[in-house]
C-alpha cells in the first residue's frame, strides 16, 4: 500500500497577515515541523501543496528524496483547489492512499498519524479514516484510491470534510483527546500560544 502525505500548506493567511509557514517554531518553522511529522510516519512521500507566492524557503527539507512541492495555482480561490494540486501529484505517484494534513498544524503526532494508517490497513474496505476530536472529524484524514476522483471535484472552500460528512461514503473515524494534534495557527495568538508551549 503505497501511501502519500498531502500538506496543505496554500493558504491566505489573513488573520495571520503573514505566511505562517514560514513563521519560526523554536529552530524550526510551522510549515516544515509539519512536513517532518509526516515524513516520521510510514508514508512512502510527502507531497507540500504552495501557493504561487510562496518560494517555501520554510521548507528546510526541501531537498529530501522523498519530498515533491507543487504549485496551487488556484489556490486563492479555495482549499478545494490546493486539495486537487496535491491529489493529482500523489496520482502521478501511483498512490493507493493519501493522507492530507493542514501545514498549520506542528503539533499533529507522527504516532497519531500512523494510527489513522494502521486503521485503514486492517480496515480495507473502508474509503477513508479521518481524525476525530470532540464529536468532529478534522484533519488528518486518509483517503484510499477509490475515492480520489470525488476530491478533484470540490470546489471552492469546499474541504475534504465533505465526504467525510456523506453517508454515501464508507469511512471509520479515529478518536483522540489530545487536543495538541488539532492545534492549527490562524492568529497571531495561536503563534504566541505555540511558541510559549514549545
Amino acid at each position: 500500500m503505497k501511501i502519500v502525505a498531502v500538506v496543505l500548506a496554500a493558504g491566505r493567511a489573513s488573520r495571520m497577515g503573514k505566511n505562517k509557514m514560514g513563521l519560526p517554531l523554536g529552530e524550526d518553522t510551522v510549515g516544515n515541523r509539519t512536513v517532518s511529522t509526516a515524513l516520521a510516519a510510514e508514508v512512502d512521500h510527502v507531497v507540500v501543496c504552495i501557493s504561487p507566492y510562496d518560494s517555501a524557503t520554510w521548507l528546510y527539507s526541501s531537498n529530501h528524496p522523498y519530498v515533491s512541492i507543487v504549485t496551487s495555482i488556484q489556490a486563492e480561490e479555495g482549499q478545494a483547489h490546493t486539495l486537487r494540486t496535491g491529489v493529482d501529484k500523489a496520482i502521478s505517484l501511483q498512490a493507493d492512499a493519501i493522507v492530507v494534513l493542514l501545514g498549520d498544524q506542528p503539533f499533529i503526532q507522527f504516532s497519531f498519524i500512523q494510527q489513522l494508517i494502521e486503521t485503514a490497513k486492517t480496515n480495507p474496505e473502508v474509503l477513508y479514516v479521518a481524525a476525530c476530536f470532540e464529536q468532529k472529524e478534522r484533519p488528518p484524514i486518509l483517503f484510499r484510491e477509490a475515492i480520489f476522483s470525488d476530491l478533484m471535484q470540490l470546489k471552492g472552500d469546499e474541504g475534504a470534510r465533505k465526504l467525510v460528512r456523506s453517508q454515501s461514503v464508507k469511512g471509520l473515524t479515529v478518536h483522540s483527546t489530545d487536543e495538541i494534534n488539532f492545534v492549527d495557527l490562524d492568529t497571531k495568538e495561536d503563534y504566541t500560544w505555540a511558541c510559549k508551549h514549545l
